[in-house]
């Protein structure tokens, strides 16, 4: 199943420019762009679309980041902030003609990484 989202995903090539789009959205968006001030934003693209490639894949390797709860620590990141990210992930994916069930299938499944993210 989770090689199968990565296909319907458009693969590392499809899923990076779903990526691009919604760090595009994020970077214009009042509500969270200052998170992102002074941060390697190639950095946090490349290691999100590595997450989500291992995520949705049989290769769990394919990510050699942090944790997300470490990475996550401290900032402070509200469920509004996540909603944003998620509304923006959403967009970007409806735009590159992902199906309404693949995308609901990757929301749920990192609704159910929010404790890790959410409130550190």
């Amino acid at each position: 199943m989770e090689d199968d989202v990565l296909d319907r995903l458009g693969n590392g090539q499809g899923l990076s420019k779903i990526i691009e789009d919604v760090f595009k959205r994020l970077l214009d968006d009042p509500r969270v762009k200052n998170r992102f001030r002074g941060r390697d934003i190639e950095q946090i693209k490349q290691g999100f679309t590595e997450y989500l490639q291992s995520l949705f894949t049989k290769n769990s390797n394919m990510y050699t980041g942090l944790p997300l709860s470490e990475i996550f620590a401290g900032l402070g990141i509200t469920k509004h902030e996540v909603d944003v990210f998620f509304y923006h992930l959403e967009e970007a994916a409806s735009d590159a003609a992902v199906s309404h069930t693949t995308i609901q299938t990757v929301l749920t499944t990192l609704s159910s990484l929010r404790s890790e993210v959410e409130g550190k």
